[in-house]
């Protein structure tokens, strides 16, 4: 059925869409003279999403859309914190949909699965952490800690600038709320485009 797949085309353009704008919101913590266009933050987007397809996993894709920021004047720290901002905020959101799942499901055998809630469980734990190292300053300094002492010089560089990154997010809750809702929102079409898919075939 041509219509359901034309349907799940449509929608995975309309997730597309609204997962860039999801970027472009996390750019909140860049200075206004650092902040890149608009325009060429979607290009980066959307050619990382077409390098993701070929390279390893989805970290791929997350390193060109870095790359490509740094390469806008973006401080390599700040450039890394919004792609992971963006995963974490990602991986939430997939939680909630998964336990939303789990309690329409209503049948004890999905709930009662191990690897199901395990997952879940786990998720919910790295989240929580990583959420700490934004909202706590107690865990952000925790985390400097850590990343002050790992031998390595440019790792330790590095790891101690992505710590102060993103750590800032931490005073735009407002924008947070906002990308995970439509992160929410992603995951919400992507049950629909498998539907359609499945309906189509």
């Amino acid at each position: 059925d041509r219509r359901g797949i034309g349907l799940a085309v449509l929608l995975v353009g309309i997730d597309r869409v609204r997962m860039a704008y999801g970027w472009i919101v996390l750019r909140c913590p860049i200075d206004d003279a650092w902040r890149p266009p608009m325009g060429a933050v979607l290009r980066i987007f959307f050619v990382s999403t077409f390098a993701g397809t070929f390279l390893p996993a989805s970290i791929g894709g997350d390193i060109v859309r870095a790359y490509g920021l740094s390469q806008l004047n973006v401080a390599p720290g700040q450039a890394v914190a919004s792609v992971l901002m963006d995963r974490l905020l990602g991986v939430v959101s997939i939680l909630v949909v998964g336990a939303a799942g789990l309690f329409f499901a209503r049948t004890g055998d999905l709930a009662s699965t191990r690897a199901i809630t395990l997952s879940l469980l786990v998720g919910a734990a790295g989240s929580l952490a990583a959420a700490s190292i934004i909202f706590s300053e107690r865990a952000a300094a925790l985390a400097q800690w850590v990343a002050l002492r790992i031998p390595v010089a440019a790792i330790r560089t590095i790891g101690a600038e992505l710590t102060r990154a993103t750590r800032a997010y931490g005073a735009f809750h407002a924008e947070l709320v906002n990308v995970l809702a439509g992160s929410i929102a992603v995951q919400v079409l992507r049950i629909i485009q498998a539907w359609c898919l499945g309906r189509a075939l």
